[in-house]
């Protein structure tokens, strides 16, 4: 070994990591490579940017080297732009030299040994114009000495454990493990352990770097290792597991360690003279590794079982963030006074805690778990609370506790309630807290409004074991959480945990409302809880004398008064409380600050006595008397505004003195002065509350005296007119002052500090509340705080004002307050209601950016905002440097009601939320959406899982979940407020899932399916419930619950209606029999006692539920199918829907119809509903409308609008005109089956099914005139004659139709003689004939000028003729057929010519002559093309393939060179005719079938029509785009340079920034648009229209204030 080898004293050199140094905004990927060995080094890129670590001990071979490999570039989107490659080749040598120039330079500075710090090589290397440094970080293994060092500290670490064991015993660490102490202080033998592992480890890791042998030891103890600072910090529910590990790690550690030590010291001798390890060593080896991986397993147990403060640090982090619990907890400073309540508090703690502890029994009823402790306001019943959660803490036994306050926005809100008894029930015991973290790991949907009320119940079901003694929970105040549904879902859960597990006591403290008093009085909750009236207290009167005396004495001690609170006055006081405590210590509060307290006290305390309610409010007038002498209205003002902002958020003194506009002094002044009233929240930023909710009901009563009583109303109008008045002066642009546009709000890291700064607490509550406040205000203020309203919408303040809640997380609730706004002024006229409803759809239309990140507001959203928009018109003068959208932006919002555009295929279910502000549809395109029933803006993305057409949706009662059954034969739950799916699917099903529907209660979910079934599933478990309910014998089309929840009914295809009890699953009853036809829905009527079903026939009958026979009244009406039917909420009327697309209501009393018949439906109607207050019903439709009724007059809701739900829109229709509400139908409303070209290219004609015609501007997209009407029936094929003045089209009514072109009329009478549908028709060159082609299998010739038959027809096919064409020439016509046949047929004598050309396998769609006459092209449903020889009837070439569906449509280029094709796979593909190959890349835009192509005349453009109802132009000579045409070169104002950018949005449709940053959003709607090849989409306007954008000379980034001139 030379003296130049850094390996003469046996040490090895190492590469540590490995960084990057140049360009921040560059990705790099890093590979190493030895030269020694084949393949890669693995390295993992650490959190920081640019720094690589090897994954694995990374030794440099000394006689080769490494080679290092760089990738950079950019990625966008996915794709790399620009990368490139480079190697750095060191070689061993040089790393060597390396070292020993740095040891040398130790040598001089005096150091002895050869360095162990690291050393680094530097490459510089470039990638284009850029330079980058590469740094290479190397480390040396240690000397001998140094692990002879290693050696002595392993020593020295066993001696002191020697010394520590001989004075120890193990009695005092079990003892102190017990009490729950630190394991770090209690087991000194564990700490004396781990010294001696820490000691071991770095011997063998210095070992093996020589001796490969023990490398398996020195990664068990790294992994014990890991243990000891976990164990260390932990504190234990649980010892006993791991107190059995820590022994085992004991004895264990010390035996490694002996004989690691002996191991080392021989391995010297042993590396020198080459031996081989010994049998003896390597059985010894074995053994320790097998013992310390049982010790790690008892580890892990131990962890699992007892949760170390690490795993619980992570498991709380999860907790806190998904179920977002509240400071709901008790306070300490509010227990009952020291010696009341004793007795009544000791009863309540024997109850909970029992002497016996508690049964190791997993589950049991809920007998006597839950204690309801109820009294009359005042009476103590929070001090009751407060006292026995303080006992419970003290003895660590309480599970958790909620306060619930009605003036407080998230203490009166049961959202919260058992979520955060859950998260505090988790924090006080591990292995519950293990589940919760479980379980929200496992559904990261998870939230409180998700299903956070019933995770406690569920989870609590699942622990398999219990902790030593019991825990309690208590909620106080019921009754001032929520409402009367919400409470009582809040006792159902506390009634479902208690019955889970017998270690759970629940206490629940409440005023005895009728709707808590109610639930507990229910039969089956007899017995399973106790009571306690605090008014029947047998103690209560020495309790409150008690607590009189102690107010009264405290009093004279302060003021050092003797023989003060006498008998007497003591006594009076106590009668006067009538039990109330609030009584005494408000009287304590108020007499205590006044400078003669004896005689105010008296003063207060005359009169006679009369009930509590009424002392009390007496009490409370004296203390307004004596408080406030004058400004009486400055007190109502402040009292009100406290009063009005407390539901929302209580606001400190200075906030409200601002609002209020009085000085800040004299709102301190009087809250000081009403102390014994009010007093200020500390965990509220010092917001002022009343301390009582008792003053509240006072001060807004007949009972308050007329100077200080506050007007509830006027208090919200003045807290209004402040909140408008403080956001028209404090709100402005970049209020924040956010630097970039590319960073999400999310990633602003000091934006809570920038809030607090720049947005002043009075400007946060107005922008967050200014709404709520104006729509309280009193109806005869409106005119006033109109003018204040239309100067905040004066110019773009709404703008700023969207601002402050995207930069609060506030953003949605900004939907709801305008809307408020424009309830509340319905009926009024003003420019400001005009600009609120403008801003109402800007806000809808562009949530999703506006929430994801504040300056999107005008980088992304303006830019797509319309032109014709009363927010644009404003913003434009401000904001100029913003993207262009060139092309695809609209000129108006659609029009409201609106199209509600997003599904792209039928939509099957239609279904209104229960408070009719929203809707949720199910589509045929898997998806469900949740749109905006007032405005028809989609809210959210669509809800995405389901495989299949989603076939029925249904919101939940408590309208926080929709479900959807769908023909993947699942249901899937989805929270209706944030579209999350709730869980997995339900799954059970073998066929598809007709109808879904949620039990009265919420709890339950029935499905009815075609295999004959019907499932009922819990609806917080998603188990099924039971077994399947069999017994149709047919598919089961619909399935509703009985009111009272007790029975559920189904209807089926097998002619029968069966009853079902939802307890046991067992029919009630026959089913109904001797139906005559199939069944569609079937509905109960709201007091359960009937059932109505809807027939296959003309009579509706009503059926007894407890017989199944019908009742005698048949009501008949339309003689056809009444499939749909529903019941009134009064039970008193029936409304059905008929085939025939009539609505008839009748009586049920009766049997007679109420009104006419309810007409507007072309088709049948599938499905009616009434609403909740019976004013409407609803009606779904075949013809793809639904149309809201008003009962009474059985008019159009406000005769003005119809809804259609379309295959894939939702369209709002002005019933007088029958066009969009406020603009004229510019669009096919149904499937475009084909189009063609004007013989001057200027214009382009299409044909649907909505049984029209339309002509448009081939270079605009314009409509020309109004649609062609006439026919009765789809219109399937249209062509324009030679000369352009007449277009001929065929109709699946059986009929031709000629039109003038010029004025849209009819050409004469339509031509008659098919027997069947007309699929296809073509003019002849000479404009003389037109050609037809008909289901009724023959193809007619006919005479335009008289519109007669020209012959007899040709008859020679043996199916239906789908296509007809004529030759150049006029002298023979080409057809195709279902028979999968061509023909060529003579038209002078129409005789066949030749053979039928025969090679297609299926229906010939499609076919066209060439232009030179000598060669046909057909498109077929095999998916092919071909061409074929006219003269000889040979095919030519072979077939073109490449389309994956049937191919509907074929043409030719005008110059013969290219056949253009489509597709019901969805694209257009044009093909050289010569080479016979593909040209580009398929056309893609369309998002249905595309049924009909035509070329331009000139060739230069080819027009489509589709089944998504447009008709697209495309650029003949240039090929569809490739991924590479969506990135381009834009010079923008982020960084002055032109960079590459990916213009394709991701999923969310942000478009990127190279650095990852967010650029700009794309809405839903410009999306597909925005990646389309066409030209042009007609409408040009439509939903899936074409969208082209211009960001060069947009602002961006950290320029982005730059866009407000």
């Amino acid at each position: 070994m030379s003296a130049s080898d850094p390996n003469k004293d046996g040490r090895k050199l190492y590469l540590d990591h490995i960084e990057i140094h140049g360009i921040k905004k560059w990705k790099f990927r890093v590979k190493l490579r030895l030269k020694n060995e084949n393949a890669d080094k693995n390295i993992e890129l650490e959190e920081h940017e640019h720094r690589w670590t090897p994954l694995n001990s990374c030794e440099v071979p000394a006689t080769g080297g490494m080679s290092v490999i760089l990738k950079a570039g950019v990625a966008v989107g996915g794709f790399g732009l620009g990368k490139q490659e480079t190697m750095i080749d060191i070689s061993g040598q040089r790393i060597s030299e390396e070292f020993l120039k740095l040891s040398g330079q130790r040598n001089i500075q005096g150091s002895s040994n050869a360095p162990n710090s690291s050393f680094s090589i530097a490459e510089n290397i470039t990638f284009g114009d850029h330079s980058v440094t590469a740094n290479l970080i190397f480390h040396p293994s240690q000397t001998s000495e140094t692990a002879r060092q290693a050696l002595n500290e392993v020593k020295v670490a066993m001696e002191d454990y020697s010394r520590l064991k001989a004075k120890k015993t193990m009695r005092s660490v079990d003892t102190a493990l017990k009490l729950g102490l630190a394991a770090s202080e209690v087991n000194p033998y564990a700490k004396g352990a781990f010294s001696i592992a820490r000691a071991t480890y770095d011997l063998l890791n210095e070992q093996q770097k020589y001796d490969e042998q023990v490398s398996d030891l020195v990664d068990r103890i790294e992994k014990i290792l890991a243990f000891s600072k976990r164990v260390e910090e932990v504190s234990y529910d649980d010892t006993s597991l791991i107190t059995k590990a820590m022994e085992q790690m004991n004895d264990l550690i010390v035996d490694t360690a002996n004989f690691a030590y002996a191991y080392v010291q021989q391995g010297f001798l042993r590396r020198f003279a080459r031996s081989a390890i010994s049998p003896t060593d390597r059985r010894r080896l074995d053994e320790l590794r097998t013992q310390l991986d049982n010790l790690i397993g008892e580890f892990n147990r131990a962890i699992e079982f007892e949760g170390l403060k690490v795993t619980k640090d992570i498991d709380t982090k999860l907790l806190l963030k998904r179920l977002k619990p509240v400071d709901a907890g008790y306070n300490c400073k509010r227990k009952c006074m020291e010696g009341t309540r004793q007795r009544l508090i000791n009863k309540i703690v024997t109850w909970a805690l029992p002497p016996s502890g508690v049964t190791p029994l997993r589950k049991q009823s809920a007998i006597k778990s839950i204690l309801w402790i109820y009294g009359m306001p005042g009476i103590g019943k929070t001090s009751v609370a407060n006292s026995i959660c303080a006992r419970f803490h003290a003895e660590k036994r309480l599970g958790g506790s909620f306060f619930c306050r009605r003036d407080d926005p998230k203490l009166g809100d049961p959202v919260y309630v058992l979520p955060t008894l859950t998260c505090q029930l988790a924090e006080m015991w591990g292995p519950f807290r293990k589940l919760v973290a479980e379980e929200l790991s496992m559904d990261p949907q998870i939230t409180p409004k998700s299903t956070g009320s019933a995770l406690l119940p569920k989870l609590l079901k699942l622990l398999e074991n219990h902790p030593p003694h019991p825990l309690v929970l208590v909620i106080d105040a019921l009754d001032e959480c929520g409402d009367d549904r919400a409470r009582e879902m809040i006792l159902r859960r506390a009634f479902d945990a208690a019955s889970c597990v017998s270690w759970l006591k629940i206490v629940i403290t409440s005023r005895q409302e009728a709707d808590i008093n109610e639930f507990f009085e229910q039969p089956d909750r007899y017995g399973r809880y106790l009571l306690e009236d605090l008014s029947t207290d047998d103690k209560a009167h020495e309790d409150i004398r008690h607590f009189t005396q102690k107010r009264l004495s405290s009093i004279a001690a302060a003021r050092h008064l003797t023989d003060w609170a006498p008998e007497h006055l003591v006594n009076k006081v106590v009668l006067r409380a009538s039990g109330l405590y609030i009584f005494v210590d408000t009287l304590w509060r108020l007499v205590r600050e006044d400078p003669d307290p004896e005689i105010y006290l008296n003063q207060i305390l005359e009169g006679s006595t009369g009930d509590a309610s009424g002392d009390l409010y007496s009490l409370y007038s004296s203390i307004l008397s004596s408080r406030v002498k004058r400004d009486h209205l400055g007190f109502k003002a402040v009292m009100g505004a406290i009063l009005v902002v407390g539901s929302y958020r209580p606001l400190c003194a200075r906030t409200i003195a601002i609002l209020v506009g009085r000085q800040a002094s004299m709102v301190q002044t009087l809250v000081g002065n009403m102390s014994s009233l009010l007093y200020r929240d500390s965990r509220q930023h010092d917001g002022i509350r009343f301390r009582h909710l008792s003053i509240i009901s006072f001060l807004t009563s007949p009972s308050c005296p007329e100077e200080f009583r506050v007007d509830i109303q006027q208090a919200h109008r003045e807290m209004a007119v402040a909140c408008l008045n403080t956001m028209i002066n404090g709100l402005k642009f970049n209020i924040c002052k956010l630097k970039s546009s590319l960073l999400s709000n999310e990633e602003v890291k000091d934006m809570d500090d920038r809030i607090k700064e720049n947005i002043s607490d009075e400007l946060q509550y107005s922008c967050m509340h200014w709404s709520s406040h104006l729509s309280l205000s009193p109806y005869s203020a409106r005119s006033d705080i109109m003018g204040i309203l239309d100067k905040l919408f004066e110019d773009v303040q709404p703008l700023y004002w969207m601002e402050v809640l995207s930069l609060m997380d506030k953003a949605p609730i900004g939907i709801g307050m305008l809307r408020g706004v424009l309830r509340w002024a319905k009926g009024m006229k003003s420019p400001a209601l005009e600009y609120a409803d403008d801003a109402l759809r800007f806000l809808q239309a562009f949530l999703a950016p506006i929430t994801t990140s504040t300056p999107h507001i005008y980088v992304s959203a303006l830019p797509f905002t319309p032109v014709e928009s009363i927010l644009w018109k404003k913003a434009s003068k401000f904001f100029q440097n913003l993207m262009r959208v060139e092309r695809g932006r609209t000129e108006r919002w659609p029009a409201r009601p609106s199209a509600w555009n997003g599904h792209i295929s039928r939509i099957n279910s239609v279904a209104y939320h229960p408070d009719g502000l929203r809707l949720v549809s199910g589509s045929s395109d898997m998806t469900v959406r949740i749109w905006d029933a007032e405005t028809g803006a989609p809210i959210g993305e669509p809800l995405k899982g389901h495989t299949n057409a989603v076939e029925s949706v249904a919101y939940s009662p408590d309208s926080q979940y929709v479900i959807s059954g769908s023909r993947d034969c699942t249901i899937r739950i989805w929270d209706a407020e944030t579209g999350a799916s709730v869980g997995e699917p339900l799954e059970g099903h073998t066929n598809i899932v007709s109808s879904v529907v949620y039990s009265p209660d919420g709890r339950h979910i029935v499905s009815g399916s075609w295999d004959y079934t019907i499932r009922i599933w819990d609806a917080r478990s998603r188990a099924p419930v039971g077994e399947p309910l069999k017994g149709h014998t047919h598919r089961v089309a619909s399935v509703a619950y009985s009111p009272n929840g007790r029975h559920l009914v189904s209807s089926s295809w097998d002619e029968t209606i069966r009853i079902w009890d939802v307890n046991n699953g067992a029919p009630v009853g026959e089913p109904s029999m001797g139906l005559t036809s199939r069944l569609g829905s079937v509905v109960y009527s709201p007091d359960s006692r009937h059932i109505i079903p809807g027939f296959f026939n003309s009579a509706i009958r009503t059926r007894n539920t407890e017989t199944g026979n019908p009742i005698p009244e048949i009501l008949e009406g339309d003689p056809s199918w009444a499939r749909s039917v529903a019941y009134s909420p009064d039970s008193r009327h029936i409304v059905s829907g008929c085939n025939s697309g009539v609505i008839q209501i009748w009586d049920v009393a009766t049997g007679a119809p109420v009104g006419g018949l309810l007409k507007g439906h072309t088709k049948r109607v599938n499905s009616v509903a009434y609403s909740p207050d019976g004013r409407h019903v609803v009606s779904g439709s075949s013809d793809k409308t639904i149309r809201i009724w008003d009962v009474e007059t059985g008019a159009l809701v406000d005769g003005r609008y119809i809804v259609s739900a379309g295959d894939n829109t939702i369209q709002v229709w002005n019933a007088d005109t029958g066009t969009p509400a406020g603009e004229s139908l510019k669009t096919h409303t149904e499937r475009i089956f084909a189009v063609a070209y004007s013989p001057n290219g200027l214009h382009v004609v299409s044909s649907s099914e909505d049984n029209t015609i339309r002509i448009w501007d081939a270079q605009t997209g314009a409509p020309v005139g109004e649609p062609l009407k006439g026919h009765t029936d789809d219109v399937n094929s249209i062509a324009c004659s030679p000369d352009g003045r007449y277009i001929v089209s065929g109709s699946r009514d059986n009929t031709i139709r000629i039109w003038d072109a010029e004025t849209g009329a009819p050409v004469g009478e339509p031509l008659k003689g098919h027997t069947h549908y007309v699929l296809s028709g073509a003019y002849s060159p000479d404009g003389r004939h037109i050609v037809s082609g008909s289901f009724d299998k023959t193809i007619r010739i006919w005479e335009v000028e008289t519109g007669a038959s020209a012959g007899e027809p040709l008859v020679g096919h043996t199916h239906s003729v789908y296509c007809v064409s004529y030759s150049p020439d006029g002298r023979h016509v080409v057809s195709g057929s279902s028979d999968n046949m061509i023909r060529i047929w003579e038209v002078k004598t129409g005789a066949s010519v030749g053979e039928p050309l025969e090679g297609h396998t299926n229906s010939v769609y499609s076919v066209a002559y060439s232009p030179d006459g000598l060669n046909v092209v057909s498109g077929s449903a095999d998916d092919t093309i071909r061409i074929w020889d006219v003269e000889t009837g040979a095919q030519v070439g072979e077939p073109l393939k490449g389309h994956t569906n049937d191919v509907l449509s074929v043409a030719y280029s005008p110059d013969g060179r290219h056949v253009i094709s489509s597709s019901c796979d969805y694209t257009i593909r044009i093909w050289d005719v010569e080479a016979r190959a593909l040209v580009g890349e398929p056309l893609k835009g369309h998002t249905d079938f595309v049924w009909s192509v035509a070329y331009s005349p000139d060739g230069r453009h080819v027009s489509s029509g589709s089944s998504d109802k447009t008709v697209r132009i495309w650029d003949a000579n240039t090929a569809a785009p490739g991924a590479d045409s969506m990135i381009q070169v834009f010079n923008t104002e982020i960084t002055g340079n032109a960079i590459l950018l990916d213009l394709r949005p991701d999923q969310s449709g942000w478009v990127r920034h190279p650095s990852g940053g967010l650029l700009f959003w794309i809405p839903e709607s410009c999306r597909s648009g925005l990646t389309c090849a066409a030209t042009l989409t007609i409408p040009t306007d439509g939903y899936s229209r074409v969208v082209r954008l211009d960001p060069s000379g947009a602002c961006f980034g950290a320029s982005w204030e730059q866009i407000k001139d």
